[in-house]
């Protein structure tokens, strides 16, 4: 949702054709528990966002590394 992490949505979903599925969720929150959810079912989970949004996802991405989730 902020700025730097719409190009790389935008730029993901061009690949369609390698099984690439790309969301637009509503906030910070929502996008990086959505890409814990994907590496929980064995895809590679990518979130994207920008130095301030980092910080609403510090929570999140405590517990990936505490379940030991891989996230890019």
């Amino acid at each position: 949702p902020i700025t730097p992490a719409s190009d790389i949505l935008h730029e993901l979903a061009l690949h369609r054709n390698f099984s690439v599925t790309t969301l637009q969720m509503e906030d910070e929150m929502a996008a990086i528990s959505a890409a814990i959810g994907a590496s929980y079912t064995g895809s590679l989970g990518v979130t994207a966002t920008s130095g301030p949004g980092f910080a609403l996802k510090a929570e999140a991405l405590g517990y990936a590394v505490m379940t030991e989730l891989p996230l890019i």
